[in-house]
């Protein structure tokens, strides 16, 4: 296939493809509305591997959640090149124009490229929204077919309920469907856990019960951290420590089963007495990770571990340390020590 350009020159499919693949994926999308054959070539398995192989490099197409205290920037980004900012991402969302006046907006999950959208009306009524708001495509999520407006309302007073949960399903690259997850526990300290889950791909909901091996506190709920379809949460095994040990993890795509594997955090014993932070987890590199400062010994030397979680089971190996810096003082690095397998 050629494509005639005015000047009567012809531009062989090949050197077409060479040149959209290396615009940012925003001008791509505009591409697409260009003519047919434009449309053809961008959404062809060919082109979509070629682009990826010419950006395999760069870094994650996806959003993330940042704190700012002057509330100008919701939202965060990485590959902005590969997307073509010329603004803030977080200018984006507030152009989100939904079908009424709204008083609240908030971005509660962000995962491969898709935002999960909260929003208020004027008189109070909750919405939810899917979408990518640089595309400014957006999908309003129905509520459960057993809960009104009013119920969810209520749901969301409930500390044990969290409504942040999003996942997605990637084909070479591109996001093809998604999960809004809704998590219910019914104690704080609880085994069982009720997802309610919409899916883009059937347009329903449903409810799904589980269980872990063992209760858990479950004081930080309202975080869960997606990637691959799977989402994880934060727990605490007993009250003897106000932090987080577990990582609590369900895999929504690839038949999770009715169990949520909970996976100890690396430092628990041996780095236990040293740590200096509260556990947390980010995702990098198509990992979860979690890092923290440990004290090495007396004379005030400090090092920063690295963990990459590689597997969802419950056993040592489920960590795999990536990194060890050590320093001597508190403002140097002196020593790096590269672990990764």
């Amino acid at each position: 296939m050629e494509k005639k350009q005015k000047n009567n020159l012809v531009l062989p499919e090949e050197a077409l493809v060479k040149i959209l693949a290396r615009c940012s994926l925003r001008s791509i999308a505009r591409f697409r509305s260009v003519c047919k054959e434009w449309k053809s070539i961008i959404d062809c398995d060919f082109f979509r591997d070629f682009y990826e192989s010419l950006n395999s490099s760069s870094s994650s197409v996806s959003w993330s959640i940042m704190d700012n205290k002057n509330k100008t920037e919701i939202v965060g980004q990485y590959g902005c090149k590969r997307w073509g900012l010329t603004n803030s991402l977080g200018s984006y969302i507030t152009r989100y124009n939904p079908e009424t006046k709204v008083r609240k907006t908030s971005v509660l999950c962000c995962t491969d490229g898709l935002v999960l959208l909260y929003t208020e009306t004027m008189e109070g009524a909750p919405m939810y929204h899917v979408g990518n708001p640089l595309l400014q495509q957006w999908v309003r999520i129905p509520f459960p077919p057993h809960l009104s407006g009013y119920d969810v309302v209520r749901l969301q007073e409930d500390e044990n309920f969290n409504d942040s949960g999003l996942v997605t399903k990637m084909e070479k690259g591109v996001a093809v469907g998604y999960k809004v997850v809704w998590t219910l526990v019914s104690d704080v300290v609880s085994n069982e856990l009720t997802f309610m889950i919409y899916s883009s791909e059937t347009g329903l909901w449903i409810t799904k019960e589980v269980r872990c091996l063992r209760s858990l506190i479950w004081s930080r709920l309202a975080r869960s951290v997606p990637l691959n379809g799977i989402l994880h949460w934060l727990a605490t095994i007993d009250n003897s420590s106000i932090d987080a040990n577990y990582v609590v993890a369900y895999d929504f795509y690839n038949g999770g089963g009715d169990e949520c594997p909970i996976i100890p955090f690396p430092d628990i014993q041996q780095f236990q007495a040293t740590r200096r932070f509260k556990r947390t987890m980010t995702t990098s590199a198509g990992f979860v990770v979690y890092c923290n400062v440990y004290s090495e010994n007396n004379a005030g030397e400090r090092g920063i571990r690295v963990w990459r979680l590689v597997s969802t089971n419950e056993h040592p190996n489920s960590w795999q340390l990536s990194w060890n810096v050590k320093t001597k003082e508190r403002s140097a690095l002196v020593k790096l020590e590269d672990t990764q397998v």
